[in-house]
């Protein structure tokens, strides 16, 4: 008797939940939050769907997240998503203002990967200190 092995193939279904990338590229920070006393609160809609490169997107969360988690003390960062027309502005807010010369050569990494989506990377400071990273990016289907 012969026994026929399938090969999993992997279904891609042309919308994925930001909820849901943000919370795994929190998930791969959070040993390092906890160490530096902060915390992270994922405040993207559950029902938030995207429907652009998703894994060029993870990388770039995971950098940013790293980049702001990696910088935090007894912070509280949040991270929101908003939607017009079809792009997508994803805000990661830091309550301790950290220094920006100390993030600027990890943000400008993170802003090549942005443009290999069409997105951009900005950052808004007051007294030489950031209080939040924007990440926007056009929402289109991934060609096939």
């Amino acid at each position: 008797m012969s026994t026929i092995k399938q090969s999993a193939t992997p279904t891609f279904s042309t919308a994925k939940s930001l909820h849901h990338l943000v919370n795994m590229a929190a998930g791969s920070v959070r040993s390092i939050a906890v160490n530096r006393h902060s915390f992270i609160i994922n405040e993207v809609s559950p029902e938030f769907q995207i429907e652009t490169n998703e894994s060029i997107l993870i990388i770039i969360l995971n950098q940013l997240l790293g980049t702001v988690v990696g910088n935090s003390n007894q912070s509280c960062i949040r991270i929101e998503a908003k939607e017009y027309d079809d792009v997508i502005f994803l805000t990661v807010k830091d309550n301790s203002s950290f220094a920006s010369g100390t993030v600027a050569p990890d943000i400008d990494a993170i802003k090549t990967l942005a443009r290999k989506m069409n997105g951009t990377i900005s950052i808004s400071n007051t007294d030489n200190k950031i209080n939040s990273v924007l990440l926007s990016f056009p929402n289109f289907k991934v060609a096939a």
